[in-house]
């Protein structure tokens, strides 16, 4: 049995993966996490996609991997 204290794994690795890159957003997906907020977090997680003012398609597609994997699980 699960502590309920302690987040499924895809709960834990999103953020992980999230914060590895663009550590200005981490205290605010942090914060949405801890306060039981996933869409918030999701909204945060996304926002950062670019590069020297440029919207970068990669960072596009991994933000959207890191929300769903923190949403949905899916890896």
């Amino acid at each position: 049995m699960r502590h309920p204290c302690l987040p499924d794994t895809n709960e834990f690795d999103a953020p992980v993966a999230f914060a590895y890159n663009p550590e200005r957003g981490w205290p605010g997906v942090r914060a949405a996490i801890n306060s039981g907020d996933k869409r918030k977090a999701v909204g945060i997680i996304e926002e950062p996609v670019r590069s020297k003012g440029k919207v970068m398609n990669g960072l596009v597609k991994r933000r959207h991997d890191e929300a769903m994997l923190l949403l949905e699980g899916r890896y």
